[in-house]
């Protein structure tokens, strides 16, 4: 054989091999691939719906299990073997799971799952009558550092009082955001210990923060490491948010709260026993001819046995079930109607 055909030879043999030895693009690569989401923020509006449908990328989906964090905003039906369609049932905004169960492959004998996170938002028509409205922060109760950093900014403006903020109860949208926060209070010159209020702060659409003249006040001590109020513990991050069980009890049990109804929106301390004693942040309204809205603590108990309005905060042997909070102007005059 002759020099030029053996280089010839060893070219092609060299070709072969890189052929064979080159994976094939995007087949393995899809089927390695988990199931994913066509979006990861669903929106709708008040009395419409959209969907949302898990992707396979190769798999064989076995099931998909649709779960809400909070169902008072929307509620959501199947749509086929990979989607659900959300209906929007008043603003606000939720967390959202979808579980899939899948095989790589039809042959494979290994079910893997992964769980989907999503958000699920809903907006007011243009003419929807919550638009404006007061919304309570139920799903996601949680201080952002935005928030945090324009409370801050806000308290400049009121050097006589002092602000822990522990949990956001409503917000409302018209010309920038307003938000109602839940937090330790205490005049300096009056108050020698502090007491849960709710302030209200503005923030604009240039990004300035400021605080309104009026609060909501109770005469209920602020529970921490230091004030003696047995083992009650104040919560902070996840366990601001109320579980579904609480949720689903304050519903059921809606008929012992003579006239009023009341909308959770944060559990702001616990007391761990046997079983568990919450004091939540609630909107409510007083059941009359003319109502009034307002807002409440209301104290639970829930264990094996059930439910119960009522929980002995103050270690006097005595249960208390719901405690007002009363409108003032920053200084402690009362506001009256």
């Amino acid at each position: 054989m002759s020099r030029i055909a053996k280089k010839a030879l060893a070219i092609v043999l060299a070709c072969s091999m890189a052929f064979a030895f080159t994976p094939v693009a995007g087949k393995s690569d899809a089927k390695a691939k988990k199931p994913s989401l066509k979006t990861k923020n669903v929106v709708t509006i008040v009395g419409e719906s959209e969907k949302n449908t898990v992707k396979a990328n190769g798999n064989v989906v076995k099931s998909v299990t649709w779960k809400l964090k909070n169902n008072k905003f929307v509620s959501f039906k199947k749509s086929g073997k990979l989607s659900a369609k959300f209906t929007g049932k008043k603003v606000g905004s939720t967390q959202a799971t979808a579980t899939v169960k899948y095989k790589k492959t039809k042959k494979s004998k290994k079910t893997s799952k992964v769980t989907l996170k999503f958000i699920v938002d809903v907006e007011g028509g243009e003419e929807d009558p919550e638009d404006g409205a007061w919304i309570v922060e139920q799903a996601d109760p949680k201080l952002s550092e935005n928030i945090i950093a324009g409370i801050a900014s806000a308290m400049a403006s009121a050097p006589e009082i002092t602000f822990e903020p522990i949990a956001v109860v409503a917000t409302q949208i018209v010309g920038g955001s307003n938000y109602r926060v839940v937090g330790a209070y205490r005049d300096k010159k009056e108050d020698k210990v502090a007491t849960y209020a709710i302030l209200q702060f503005c923030s604009d659409l240039d990004g300035k923060w400021t605080l309104a003249d009026d609060y909501m006040a109770s005469d209920v001590p602020v529970c921490n490491a230091n004030s003696g109020m047995g083992s009650w513990q104040p919560c902070q991050g996840e366990d601001l948010v109320i579980p579904d069980r609480i949720i689903k009890d304050i519903d059921d049990y809606q008929s012992q709260i003579t006239g009023l109804r009341v909308d959770p929106a944060a559990v702001v301390a616990m007391q761990p026993t046997t079983d568990y004693n919450y004091m939540i942040v609630a909107q409510g309204d007083m059941i009359t001819e003319t109502p009034e809205e307002g807002y409440y603590l209301v104290f639970a108990n829930s264990s094996n046995e059930g439910f119960k309005l009522g929980a002995d905060y103050d270690g006097d042997g005595q249960d208390e079930k719901i405690v007002p909070f009363t409108l003032k102007r920053l200084g402690g005059e009362e506001v009256t109607n």
